[in-house]
């Protein structure tokens, strides 16, 4: 954050290296570079957003019903032994895609895998240890169901029934169910329910007499050829009682049924095509891609149904009664609504577990959520979040600001910041505001594209597709407010966008101005400075530091000013933006600028291609583009546009890998003719080439494939270490995160074995500035004068890596200092000496400063971040002085200690240990 104080020109000093003026240098790592096969990855959260969770089970065995097992859709399964207050992963060496979970009255647990992802087949956990059963001919596994220890399956390859030993498929009228199962469920009394094709099947426990009730007659189920989707419930109460919500074949509700005698006969119990359809959202219908239906029994006398698409709705009908259920106006559960309060629950319910009547958990897209009292009131359910410690979130992006604050798009729970306001770096809080013009935030939607700005602090832009739309956005103030952007009308089609950014642009159409003015002293008479050649004064930017200030840029005279005269100072802090939507790349240069509505330009059409991503080298020179047929082209000097606008870009295509899909493309920041690519299609040998000559007019990509397994690689990044690169590189893949070191790739064992699918090393160093709020007169040797500070990026080297289903995870190996400035007004000539001991010190130290004068003065006290933490005013006497400062309250590390009178100071390093 920017801060006023007395004159301090930072001194960062880490192991006696010293900077010089406007020449930073990046300082020792914080951190030794690890020479293990792992890069000492650790969690960054977010600990408080769940990702999306398919299953959850009530561990019987568990008579406190504190026992929860959850699956998620990528992550695999996790733990709670206290009711979801805290949540530990069970890990496994596969990924496991969990769609259902079911437990046998042995305690075995059953464990589904598939459902939008390839499955695994089956597994059976007994205790901690995790087995496959019979997982050969199974692509996916929608639904599992338990009775005693025997276990009915739903997949894509029919309805199966398994009794630990055997394994064989379900009947109807002779013949197999092997169309596509979704679900099955077997009640108390044993009888069974399904859904194959569409259409609903049950049986009076028999697993070869299943009797079609999507046959169309009278009293019976719609014929499943036109049925869109269907989903059934069985009640555990009364074992003769059925639900079945149909949605049509455009996603709109068809109708609710329900049968009391088994099967026997139906009855609509909500009607479809009037004022209440629980599928339709904010003018979407839902029933195609989410139909789910519960049963609960609530008090006596009542049977009642929870169903949904986007949220529930509650339905309710007198033990009895006849004619429809009701269902009221509304949906009961509120995803539209501040994600912090007890009403909201995230939208998509995707399974439920009752303790007792009353009492529930719920698997949602957003993670787990309880409710003591589950039953409407007043049309309004209660929620707890139970979502602490649980860190599953599918993360497709991430990206990082120079604060270390994470910012990340993920599946299902929008964008995400970790850190920034709150009281953990690894808490997340989302920035997309719900609607223009509220005042709360949601949770819901998808993101995949996101970025932060080291120029500005406060600067976000951010994708995100929700309810059916797409947006793009931008903030400058931590995203309590945005802007919408617009590149064409239709940007669904946008593939990638990336974000480029600078402060010692190359190329720059920009100046700011710098008025030569007068200035007062402390005496109130009016004199003048005179800028001399060589002095140093500072412009500001268009682009802002904050949301009201712009970012400093020095500027060393090159001839004398005298009052009213004036320079103009190139704005060399720059960014470009590009985004690939559909064949057609576009570019900007002032989407940092909040100022004006930022133009896009057309940079080039890929003619009868699909764009699948982008990469930019770090001179923003050669812009790669990379398809989804295989192609990868090159657009060189683009730089060279801003100063010449009739430039017309013709993309050289420059590699082909024919039949794949270019999944990532990565451009050596130090190295530019060192180029990454990665392929990210099933079923190929190679997934990752690199050229060593990819700016030549005939770049050679060679497989470096070596001991890697034949997986898709969806990312890869070429660490720097101390501002050059290691030549090492860092993948990631659908089973984890990977090394190479040349020759050998070596999985990094701190990732799970899981999907990785971005990486970023924060390269960018914003260097700390002590800026004069007005130019020092050289002739007022008493007024102190003010200073504005800038601070400095405190995660130089830091790299950060998105998973689908644990969260993010950040590396600190190649971490350096925080970078600052010394100002050139800033000597140290007066005092000729400073002196500490004890050094290293654990309580107080002493402070000698030999000094020629006798005036006032100040100590002060900076940690390696740049933080003043300790100031004092002090005397100083012609001679030696002695001040003592206490350090008893500071942790270990490196401080600096700094003795200043006027203009002139002095610095010395400080350790503290414990």
């Amino acid at each position: 954050m920017k801060s006023k104080s007395l004159p301090i020109s930072l001194l960062a000093v880490l192991l006696g290296a010293f900077l010089t003026a406007f020449s930073p240098e990046i300082l020792a790592k914080g951190n030794l570079k690890n020479t293990s096969t792992n890069l000492g990855w650790y969690s960054r959260g977010p600990l408080n957003i769940g990702g999306s969770v398919k299953a959850i089970l009530l561990d019987q065995q568990d008579a406190t019903q504190k026992t929860i097992i959850i699956g998620n859709e990528a992550g695999g399964l996790w733990k709670s032994i206290d009711g979801g207050s805290n949540w530990n992963p069970i890990n496994y060496d596969e990924n496991l895609f969990v769609t259902c979970l079911a437990q046998a009255d042995n305690g075995d647990i059953f464990i589904g895998t598939g459902g939008d992802y390839q499955g695994t087949g089956l597994y059976k956990m007994t205790g901690s240890t995790i087995t496959p059963v019979n997982n050969s001919e199974w692509e996916s596994i929608n639904d599992i169901s338990s009775k005693e220890n025997n276990i009915y399956i739903a997949c894509n390859e029919g309805l199966f029934y398994y009794d630990g030993t055997t394994m064989v498929a379900c009947m109807t009228d002779g013949a197999t169910l092997d169309g596509i199962a979704t679900e099955v469920q077997v009640n108390e009394g044993g009888k069974i329910i399904a859904v194959v094709d569409k259409a609903c099947y049950i049986s009076n426990s028999s697993i070869d007499a299943f009797v079609n009730q999507s046959n169309g007659n009278a009293n019976k189920l719609p014929n499943a050829s036109s049925t869109g989707s269907l989903s059934i419930a069985s009640d555990n109460v009364n074992s003769d009682l059925f639900y079945a919500s149909i949605a049509t074949a455009t996603g709109s509700l068809n109708g609710i049924y329900a049968s009391f005698n088994g099967g026997e006969t139906w009855e609509v119990i909500l009607q479809g095509g009037g004022t209440v359809d629980p599928f339709l959202y904010g003018g979407v219908k839902y029933g195609l891609t989410h139909n789910k239906i519960f049963s609960i029994n609530f008090k006596e006398g009542y049977n009642a149904a929870y169903v949904g698409g986007h949220d529930l709705w509650f339905g309710v009908r007198p033990i009895g009664g006849t004619g429809y259920f009701d269902f009221g106006t509304n949906s009961v559960t509120f995803s539209a609504t501040a994600y912090n309060t007890p009403l909201y629950l995230h939208s998509i319910v995707n399974d439920m577990t009752f303790v007792d009547p009353t009492t529930a958990y719920l698997a949602t897209d957003g993670g787990i959520y309880s409710s003591s009292y589950f039953i409407p009131s007043a049309g309004m359910i209660m929620f707890n979040k139970l979502n602490i410690s649980l860190s599953n979130t599918l993360v497709n992006n991430v990206n990082a600001d120079g604060d270390d604050y994470v910012i990340c798009g993920t599946e299902n729970t929008a964008v995400v910041v970790l850190g920034k306001g709150t009281n953990s770096l690894s808490l997340g809080t989302p920035i997309w505001t719900l609607s223009a013009g509220t005042a709360y935030y949601s949770l819901e939607g998808s993101s995949s594209f996101n970025f932060a700005s080291l120029i500005n602090q406060n600067f976000f832009l951010y994708t995100l597709t929700d309810n059916g739309t797409f947006g793009l956005r931008r903030s400058d103030d931590n995203g309590y407010s945005y802007e919408d952007l617009s590149i064409i009308d239709d940007m669904t089609g946008l593939n990638d966008l990336i974000y480029w950014e600078t402060f010692d642009a190359e190329y720059t159409p920009d100046t700011v101005v710098f008025h030569a003015y007068y200035d007062t002293d402390s005496t109130t008479s009016s004199h003048y400075n005179n800028w001399e050649p060589g002095d140093v004064v500072w412009g500001y930017s268009n682009h802002k530091f904050n949301t009201t200030d712009g970012y400093p840029i020095p500027y060393v005279l090159d001839r004398q000013l005298e009052v009213g005269d004036s320079v103009l100072i190139p704005d060399v802090i720059q960014s470009r933006t590009f985004a690939a939507i559909g064949s057609v790349v576009y570019m900007s240069d002032d989407v940092l600028n909040m100022t004006v509505t930022p133009t896009w330009e057309t940079l080039a059409t890929i003619t009868s291609e699909t764009i699948s991503t982008l990469a930019i080298s770090a001179n923003c020179e050669d812009l790669y583009i990379g398809t989804e047929s295989g192609k990868v082209y090159r657009i060189a000097d683009v730089n060279a546009y801003y100063t010449d606008t009739t430039i017309t870009y013709a993309p050289v295509e420059i590699a082909n890998f024919e039949g794949q899909t270019i999944s990532s493309i990565f451009v050596d920041k130090q190295n530019i003719d060192h180029v990454i690519v990665t392929l990210s299609t099933e079923g190929f040998d190679d997934n990752i080439y690199a050229s060593t000559n990819g700016t030549s007019d005939n770049p050679v990509f060679t497989s470096i494939q070596n001991n890697l397994p034949a997986v898709p690689v969806y990312t890869s990044l070429i660490p720097m270490d101390e501002n050059a690169s290691t030549g090492d590189i860092v993948i990631g893949t659908s089973i984890g995160m990977y090394n190479f070191d040349g020759s050998v790739w070596t999985k990094d064992e701190n990732i799970p074995t899981i999907i990785v699918n971005d990486l970023f090393q924060q390269n960018l160093v914003r260097i700390g500035h002590s800026v004069p709020m007005r130019n020092p007169n050289p002739s007022d040797t008493i007024n102190l004068f003010v200073y504005e500070n800038y601070s400095a990026s405190i995660n130089n080297g830091c790299i950060y890596a998105s998973t689908f289903g644990r969260g993010v995870y950040q590396s600190d190996i190649y971490k350096t200092a925080p970078v600052v400035s010394i100002s050139e007004n800033t000597t140290e000539e007066t005092i000729s000496a400073l002196n500490i001991y004890p050094n290293p010190v654990s309580f107080s130290t002493s402070v000698e400063i030999e000094t020629t004068i006798s005036e006032e003065g100040m100590l002060q006290v900076y940690d390696i971040q740049g933080r003043c933490i300790f100031a004092q005013n002090i005397r100083l006497h012609s001679g030696k002085n002695i001040h003592t400062i206490d350090f008893s309250a500071y942790p270990e590390g490196i401080y600096i200690i700094r003795a200043i009178y006027g203009q002139k100071s002095k610095t010395a390093k400080v350790i503290k240990n414990l």
